[in-house]
């Protein structure tokens, strides 16, 4: 319980943090610009394009901390029992 506990704090915190980073301007929203104009020329606003690639890159950050913060707990506490 505290390990997954700890894995969803850890991965929601660097979420969180990459979250107010990349909702400003800057750098990293020219990807999705690229892939907006690329794919979706006349569909969506480039802005909520920007937004949903921004949070849904923000989940995915967090379900890749989550899964290696618990994993790398687990092994540590197995180690610790075993030897």
């Amino acid at each position: 319980m505290k390990i997954t506990l700890f894995s969803i704090i850890t991965g929601l915190k660097i979420a969180v943090v990459f979250l107010f980073i990349v909702i400003w301007p800057g750098p990293f929203n020219l990807f999705p610009y690229l892939i907006n104009e690329y794919v979706w020329s006349a569909g969506i606003e480039e802005s909520a394009f920007v937004k949903i690639f921004d949070i849904t890159s923000a989940i995915v950050l967090f379900w890749i901390v989550y899964i290696l913060v618990r994993r790398f707990l687990k092994k540590i506490i197995n180690q610790q029992q075993n030897g």
